[in-house]
């Protein structure tokens, strides 16, 4: 649980977001359509962050999977962690519908669990439309969101310096996100 003086110290990093986003929008109209605002009408978001190796980061991703009700879709750049694999199998056989993109890259890689995800009736499409689809998020229920350095990897897990934020109720953010899936997984094969 996060302390009082934490949970200031969110709301303060939200008002300065939400302010920087606003005044990008307002004094820059070049680049207002890509402008997200941060959690504008969520009144109560929430935040956890963890990191790697071996500080939460895995376990805050699983837990995130474990309390979708409907939805989860994920950008991922590699997928070899088994543990995350299996949590998202877990949840396609609860009636969420889970759904997957990665690079192109990850269709012939031995260490990718691509074929793996294909074997358990997992949506996964592979998208080669950049020189690098590099993504690394994930959208629960079209309301809260999972990002950060982390790729879905044993490396990730046990030897890289890595970092995974989960904010949850933001869906402005969350939507921005859908959006950007949405495009990824639509152009993918």
């Amino acid at each position: 649980m996060a302390s009082v003086k934490t949970k200031f110290l969110y709301l303060i990093l939200i008002s300065l977001v939400t302010t920087a986003f606003y005044s990008a929008a307002a004094n820059h109209s070049t680049t207002s359509n890509n402008v997200v605002p941060f959690c504008a009408v969520s009144k109560n978001p929430s935040f956890a962050v963890a990191f790697s190796p071996k500080q939460g980061a895995k376990e805050l991703i699983i837990e995130s999977i474990r309390n979708a009700k409907k939805s989860i879709y994920v950008a991922a750049y590699t997928f070899t962690s088994r543990d995350i694999a299996n949590e998202l199998i877990r949840a396609k056989t609860n009636g969420i519908d889970v759904r997957i993109v990665v690079d192109q890259r990850q269709t012939n890689d031995k260490h990718s669990l691509y074929g793996f995800f294909k074997d358990n009736d997992i949506a996964i499409r592979a998208n080669g439309n950049y020189k690098i689809m590099h993504h690394k998020f994930m959208i629960f229920d079209g309301n809260s969101i999972e990002l950060g350095s982390f790729n879905y990897t044993r490396s990730a897990i046990y030897n890289n310096a890595e970092n995974v934020l989960v904010i949850n109720d933001c869906q402005e953010l969350a939507q921005a996100y859908t959006q950007q899936w949405l495009k990824l997984w639509n152009e993918a094969s």
